[in-house]
């Protein structure tokens, strides 16, 4: 919730100076800094998903040119992370599965 409450923080801030580029990088480092308290709980390969996250969010903000009205790189990125957030935690199940049988 931390990560959540100061993207909601920065997102309002950079809407307040019309700085919408802005939000894409944003959203997706929070969103990246949200996969690392479970890095205990969920499968470990779950922490590299934050990471690309952040990475990606960071690289983002630092890009030139970056606009709202398009938004394929957000669409991109977060289908990349969640196919692989999906495949790690059906992997994940497999492998237990096994483990018990």
């Amino acid at each position: 919730v931390p990560a959540l409450a100061v993207g909601a923080v920065l997102s309002y801030s950079a809407v307040r100076l019309n700085e919408y580029g802005l939000l894409f990088g944003l959203w997706m480092a929070c969103y990246g800094l949200c996969h690392m308290p479970y890095r205990h709980s969920l499968p470990v390969a779950n922490y590299w998903v934050g990471v690309f996250y952040m990475v990606v969010g960071c690289l983002l903000l630092l890009w030139p040119g970056v606009s709202f009205v398009r938004p394929w790189p957000m669409g991109v990125v977060f289908c990349v992370g969640e196919l692989a957030g999906g495949w790690i935690l059906h992997r994940n199940r497999i492998t237990t599965a096994e483990e018990k049988s």
